[in-house]
């Protein structure tokens, strides 16, 4: 993890604003690498664990053995990054 817990806390709206461009953008990248460390630790599978491929459910394989990006819940593919609006800083 990038980030403490104490740094975690201290980052406000306050904070945030007074953060230069080049600083928020800095900060924006930890708290992602952050964020995705999280999600890995949250749900492990076999692409980010000691799992084994085979463990993996049967509707989550497609016939070559890989994980479909389909959405599990919906059906619908999941959005590629680059499909996913970029957010500008004014409107966070």
């Amino acid at each position: 993890m990038h980030l403490n817990d104490h740094s975690l806390r201290q980052i406000d709206d306050a904070y945030r604003r007074s953060l230069e461009p080049e600083a928020l953008c800095a900060l924006s990248l930890r708290l992602l690498a952050d964020l995705k460390e999280a999600r890995n630790r949250l749900h492990p599978g076999p692409e980010n664990s000691s799992r084994p491929p085979s463990s993996r459910v049967p509707w989550e394989r497609t016939s070559g053995g890989q994980v479909s990006d389909e959405d599990p819940e919906g059906g619908e593919p999941r959005p590629e990054l680059a499909d996913v609006a970029k957010v500008q800083p004014t409107e966070v």
